[in-house]
This record gives C-alpha cells, sequence and structure tokens, in this order.
C-alpha cells in the first residue's frame, strides 16, 4: 500500500485474517482479533478504490467500477468513497456508469441494511442526472424516492424504461399488496406472541451478483454445504437442504422480492429466528462471497462474514472456508459450544453439485427415477460426495420399491457398498441416513428404518425431512398416536409440508383412522382438501372417516368432488378403498354401489393397459362378484404367468370356491419363489390362510409381513380387507391390529 501497489495489495488480501479460528474462552482474543480482521479489510478496500481511480485516469471506465465493487464488498458502507467516485467517473464523461454504481450502492444499503443513503450522497446523485432527464429527490427522513415527473435511477441502471402503462401499474399493485400481506402475516404473528426460535437456523442461497454462467449454481452449492457443517458442528435446529429448498419455492411463488422483506418471509416460512443469506460476485478470474446473519425476530442485521476470495476455476475452496467462518460466526450467537471445527463434510466439486441440485430438483416433484440419475452423475464427477452417494442410492431403492424393478434396487445396494465399509468417512448425521438407506433395500427393514430416523432426528432436530422419515416408519409399525406427535410439530402451511402435502397430511388422516379416532381424521381430511383441493388421497381421506361415522348422507357430495378433479388419477382405485370401508363400518348395500361405479370407471377407460385390467379384476374380487374375477385373472395369468398378483388371486379364488388343495399349491408356489421385491408374497399367503380358517398361520405370516413391506397403510389394508374377516373376533389378531403406544 505505501508503495502505492494496490493491484498487488488486493492480490495479497485473501480474505478476513485467519478465518475459521475459533478459540473458546477467550472474548479480549476475539475482540483483538476482530478488530484486527476490521483494520486489514478497510485498508484492502483503500488500496480497491485508490486502484478504481487509477483505472479511470487510465480510462479504464469497466475496470474501475469493477474495482470499485470489490471495494463496496470489502466495507460496504463507505460513502465518502461513493461520493469521490462517482464524481469521478462523471468527470471522466461517463455519468450513466456513474448513475448505475450509485443505484447499485443504495439498493444494497436498503437490502442489507435497512437504510437510505446519506443525504449528501442523494445530493451528488442527483447533480450527475441534471440535464439527462433523471433526478433524485430525497424523501422525509433521508430517504431517497424517485421524483414524480421523472424516471428513477433504477429504470436507468438496469437499462428499462419506466412502466407507464395502466396495466404495468396494476401488476406492480397487485405484487405490493400480496408482499404486503405476507409482511403483515408476519409481523401480526410476532405480535400476538409468535416469536420465532434463534437457535432454528435457516440458510438462503446466495444471491448472484453479476450473473456469470460458469458459477450460476454457487449460491445453491455454499447454501447447502453451511447446512452440511452447521449439522455437522452441532447446531441442532438447522433447516434441513430439501426444506430450505421448499421454503424458498414458496416464497418465490409468492412473489416477494429481494430484499429485506424477502428475508423476513423466508424465516417465517421456514419459522426460522436466525438467517443466513447473502451474495457473491465475479471479477476477472476471482470470485468473492459474503453472508449476513440476520434476526429474523427484528429484522437486523447481526454480524457479517465475508467476503471470502477465491479462485474462479476452484468455487469449492472458498466455500469451504465460508461455511466454517459461518460456524465460526454463529457459535457465540448461539451459544453454541463447539470443542474445535474440523469438518466431516467437505464442499462437493462445481460440477457435481451442479448434477446434485438437479436431483434434489426431481427428488421434490416425487420422481426418484429421474433424481437417482442426476445424483449418479453427482457421484461420478466427484465420488468424495457421500451426500449425493446417499441420495442416489435412496432413490434407486425408492424407484425399484415403486416399480419392481430389481435392477435398480441392485444398482443403488453398490453404490453404498463403499460407504458400509468405511462409514467413518461419514458425518454424524450421513451415518445416520446410510442406516436408513440399507433398511430401505431389498432386505428391508422397517424398525431398522425407524431406529435411522431417529438418529436422523437427533442429530438434526431442524430437519422436516427426518420428521417424515420417522412419521412414515411410526405409521408402519403401527404407532400412530407417536406419528401424529411428531407429525404435529410440522407446519402443514409452509416449508416441506406445503410443497409435498401428501407425504405428512395422508399420513396424519391414516394415523387418526388407525386409532379410531374418526371425528379428528374427517377435520384433518377436510382441511387438507381446502389445503389441497386437487388432492384425491384428502377426498379418499374423508369418504373413509363419513364411512366410519355413519354420515353416509354426506358422501355424495365427496364422491362428486372426486370425479370432477381435474385430474382425478386412478379413480376406480379410490373408489374400491372407499366401498371396502363402506363394508368393512357396516353398509354393504352402499359399499356394493361404489363398488358398480369402480368396475364401471374400468371398463370405460380407452387404454385397457394390464397393470389397470389387474385393478379391475381386484375390484371385481372385492365387489365379491367371484365368477367375473375368476375369468379376467385367468386371461391375465396366461398372458403374463409371472405375474405374483394373478397368481396369488387364483390362490384366494381357490380358497373360496373350496378348493384346498389347488389353494395350498398356490400358497406353496409364493412361499417358495420371487425376492423381497415380490414383497406381496407373504401377504398374499396370510389372506389365503385366512379365507382357509388356518388362523395361527395368517397371524404368522401378517407378523412376519409388518417388517418386511413399505407401503404406509398396511395396517389399513388389513383392517379393510374382506379377507382377513373371519378374524375380526380373534383374539390375537385384535391384538395384531391394536394400536402400539
Amino acid at each position: 500500500m505505501e508503495a502505492g501497489e494496490y493491484e498487488k495489495a488486493l492480490e495479497l488480501y485473501r480474505g478476513d485474517l485467519v478465518e475459521g479460528l475459533f478459540v473458546r474462552e477467550a472474548p479480549e482474543f476475539e475482540r483483538w482479533l476482530e478488530d484486527e480482521r476490521t483494520r486489514l479489510r478497510e485498508k484492502a478496500a483503500g488500496a480497491a478504490w485508490a486502484l478504481a481511480h487509477e483505472h479511470i485516469e487510465a480510462d479504464r471506465l469497466v475496470d474501475a467500477e469493477r474495482t470499485a465493487q470489490r471495494a463496496l464488498l470489502l466495507v460496504p458502507t463507505d460513502e465518502d468513497e461513493v461520493r469521490r467516485f462517482i464524481k469521478a467517473l462523471a468527470d471522466a464523461g461517463d455519468r450513466a456508469a456513474a448513475v448505475r454504481f450509485y443505484e447499485k450502492f443504495a439498493q444494497r444499503l436498503r437490502s442489507e441494511y435497512e437504510i437510505e443513503p446519506d443525504p449528501v450522497t442523494v445530493a451528488v446523485a442527483a447533480a450527475l442526472t441534471k440535464g439527462s432527464g433523471q433526478a433524485v429527490a430525497a424523501a422525509p427522513g433521508g430517504r431517497v424516492r424517485p421524483s414524480a415527473d421523472m424516471t428513477p435511477i433504477s429504470a436507468v441502471s438496469g437499462g428499462i424504461a419506466f412502466m407507464q402503462s395502466r396495466k404495468a401499474l396494476i401488476a406492480v399493485l397487485v405484487t405490493a399488496i400480496v408482499i404486503l400481506a405476507l409482511v403483515t402475516e408476519l409481523l401480526l404473528s410476532r405480535s400476538s406472541g409468535g416469536r420465532l426460535d434463534p437457535n432454528r437456523v435457516l440458510v438462503v442461497a446466495l444471491s448472484d451478483e453479476n450473473g456469470r454462467d460458469e458459477i450460476a449454481m454457487l449460491g445453491r452449492m455454499a447454501h447447502d454445504y453451511i447446512i452440511d457443517v452447521l449439522t455437522d458442528a452441532g447446531f441442532a435446529r438447522v433447516v434441513d437442504p430439501l426444506t430450505a429448498l421448499a421454503v424458498a419455492q414458496n416464497v418465490a411463488a409468492a412473489g416477494v422480492e429481494s430484499g429485506p422483506d424477502r428475508v423476513l418471509a423466508l424465516a417465517d416460512e421456514g419459522q426460522a429466528g436466525t438467517v443466513v443469506s447473502g451474495n457473491y460476485y465475479a471479477e476477472g478470474d476471482s470470485v468473492l462471497i459474503q453472508t449476513r446473519i440476520t434476526d429474523a425476530n427484528d429484522g437486523s442485521v447481526i454480524r457479517t462474514i465475508g467476503p471470502v476470495v477465491g479462485s474462479l476455476g476452484a468455487p469449492s475452496e472458498p466455500v469451504g472456508r465460508l461455511g466454517e467462518a459461518v460456524v465460526v460466526a454463529l457459535a457465540p450467537l448461539l451459544d453454541q459450544d463447539i470443542e474445535s471445527l474440523e469438518p466431516a463434510v467437505q464442499p462437493a466439486a462445481y460440477e457435481a453439485y451442479q448434477a446434485y441440485s438437479e436431483g434434489l430438483e426431481a427428488y421434490m416433484r416425487d420422481d426418484p427415477a429421474e433424481a437417482a440419475r442426476h445424483f449418479e452423475r453427482a457421484t461420478v464427477a466427484d465420488p468424495s460426495f457421500h451426500r449425493a452417494t446417499l441420495w442416489a442410492a435412496q432413490s434407486y431403492e425408492l424407484a425399484a420399491w415403486y416399480a419392481g424393478d430389481w435392477p435398480m434396487m441392485l444398482k443403488g445396494e453398490s453404490l453404498i457398498a463403499p460407504l458400509q465399509q468405511s462409514p467413518e468417512q461419514l458425518s454424524r448425521y450421513e451415518r445416520c441416513r446410510l442406516g436408513f438407506v440399507i433398511a430401505l433395500g431389498r432386505r428391508i427393514n422397517i424398525s431398522g428404518q425407524y431406529e435411522a430416523a431417529r438418529c436422523m432426528v437427533r442429530e438434526a432436530p431442524g430437519s422436516d425431512d427426518a420428521k417424515t422419515e420417522l412419521a412414515n416408519a411410526l405409521i408402519r409399525l403401527n404407532r400412530p398416536a407417536e406419528a401424529i406427535a411428531v407429525l404435529r410439530e410440522l407446519d402443514p402451511y409452509r416449508g416441506l409440508m406445503k410443497t409435498l402435502p401428501n407425504w405428512n397430511s395422508l399420513n396424519l388422516v391414516r394415523a387418526y383412522h388407525m386409532l379410531g379416532e374418526y371425528e379428528a381424521e374427517l377435520e384433518a381430511a377436510r382441511q387438507g382438501h381446502q389445503r389441497f383441493p386437487e388432492s384425491v388421497g384428502m377426498l379418499t381421506a374423508e369418504a373413509r372417516a363419513l364411512a366410519a361415522l355413519d354420515r353416509l348422507d354426506e358422501l355424495p357430495e365427496v364422491l362428486e368432488a372426486m370425479r370432477s378433479l381435474s385430474s382425478p388419477g386412478n379413480l376406480g382405485w379410490q373408489l374400491q378403498w372407499i366401498a371396502e370401508e363402506l363394508r368393512v363400518h357396516g353398509h354393504p348395500d352402499r359399499a356394493r354401489e361404489v363398488f358398480d361405479e369402480a368396475i364401471a370407471w374400468y371398463r370405460s377407460q380407452p387404454n385397457q393397459t394390464d397393470a389397470l385390467r389387474v385393478r379391475w379384476a381386484w375390484a371385481l374380487y372385492y365387489a365379491e362378484r367371484w365368477d367375473e374375477a375368476q375369468q379376467l385373472f385367468e386371461e391375465l395369468a396366461e398372458e403374463h404367468p409371472e405375474n405374483r398378483d394373478c397368481l396369488a388371486a387364483l390362490g384366494l379364488l381357490a380358497a373360496r370356491r373350496g378348493d384346498r388343495a389347488e389353494a395350498a399349491r398356490i400358497s406353496e408356489q409364493l412361499r417358495s419363489s420371487g425376492n423381497n421385491l415380490s414383497k406381496q408374497n407373504r401377504w398374499y399367503r396370510a389372506r389365503i390362510a385366512a379365507v382357509l380358517g388356518q388362523k395361527e398361520q395368517a397371524i404368522a405370516l401378517l407378523q412376519q409381513d409388518v417388517d418386511m413391506v413399505p407401503p404406509q397403510d398396511r395396517y389399513l389394508w388389513v383392517h379393510r380387507s374382506i379377507d382377513f374377516e373371519s378374524l375380526h373376533d380373534y383374539p390375537p389378531f385384535q391384538e395384531f391390529m391394536r394400536p402400539k403406544r
């Protein structure tokens, strides 16, 4: 600096002094270190301003503006330097650049600090616009606003003409009303005592300041890594990446623009009292990343971190340093005790993260097969990216269960084999997730999923994703009361629950039905239908509750709502479930009517696929139209002799017509063939045994089946199945069906 070598000085400054260092119980050292960091940051900013003026003198105005922007990243509020710089730009003949620089500076003050430029700075900017058709006026209290009859500077800086049409003005007003409503709701909830938990931390994707394509995903990458390193460091209530993505999507859908209002809206959507947000900026071959920590309860910025400077060609390195710096900054603010910071997780290669991000979005669309392909691309790009490996394996396994695809299952299991051999390379949370993925594989173990999900919640209590998996396992283990307790911790109007309603809303109504709390089920189903009017599952749950409550006069309205959905899915399947509920709750005549409608629906479908014909045949079976069911199943079995559904159905029909030998032969064939992906085998054999009156064998098979088959509503299937009606008065069956508490 003393020698005037400002460019070299900036090259030597690589971010905060000993960034990431944290010494326990040494407040004096911490204060000294923070003062020293501030001093060096200010000197670096001074070098940047001096270099910017050298660029102006050499008529390198673009370089001057970029260098000045870097100075502002280092010290964002130095208005004396801003005034000097915009005057120098204007004197050099580029008033438009000066106005543009001022507007960016003013916008940053508003969005990051919720303050307006000093009136002196406003006056300097206003002077620059004289004679150019632009003006800046000072509002009361020093706030900046456009003059009523002139184009605002923001329009010039974006290169966009001011909207003058009535239609454009209406659109702006509507957007403003939406944003105002969201912020008002937030303020009202807090004024009534609803304070956000400061220990629940939401990390927001960092915003891109200059739109360089080669680092377009850097903000999301930094966001995910900060979440991982906070979780690894023991910040228990950090919001998980899947939920954080859902929060961002929900707020974006509401039309909330960037700035303080958006931070508060994100905090409210994620129910987080502390928000980590920030931005990044590419300059030449360097990238600069900085974050700020906001107290969402009063909107104040309580700490800024960075900028961290790194190479544009290796963005993972500054992301790693930034993540560790955020942990160190948050620790004293949240009274978090960290012995030492040696993260088990490391930032992924940038190329790997691009594929990983696409995988998360596909997973959110409930497309595990597509998600798995993206996640696997991420693991190929960076074999040390263990989080992507775990998600790839889980997605392959889920897709395999959905489609009965054995090779896909084997592919998922092969991906995690190296991690099983060396689990020490994983973080604590990743080891929990590994246990969950193992339990989801071909040797599926619901109890193992439950233990792994408990581990995930213990390591990351702020993870809605982990709680969702825990609730799923509890439902499958016939522990509905515990599932309800977990689900009640999740706000159905926000975050992941708002984006993926069926994951937990349907589990909630299932749990109430399993407990026999039909009024609560009906209320939850109706609330779910109000929130998600296109969900056929919510309407089916409402009909199921009405059947249990003997409120059949309300059923026609629900059925009509199902028929009128824009995308009712497999309506025949849903009608069949309702008919089964009507029969098991003592309404056989009404059940027969709904069965007939379901069968008519199947018959009317123009595309008679094999899968649809199988369901049609089952509808005939459950409707006790045995001869028709026999004919259709025989046709299907002849066309597809390997189809286990058809074989099992023929075994059940043999048992019903008294052909015990044929029923026993088919049951044995089911026992001795197939693999765990033929997940219905025990289930079918239990049904055949029950129809034959072999009660002990039926119960034994059901008890084996509980821990082997994924569907959440396994107990509801048993509850409504015609094949188990003979067991309803059998004490061991009653004990089996009784919810565990």
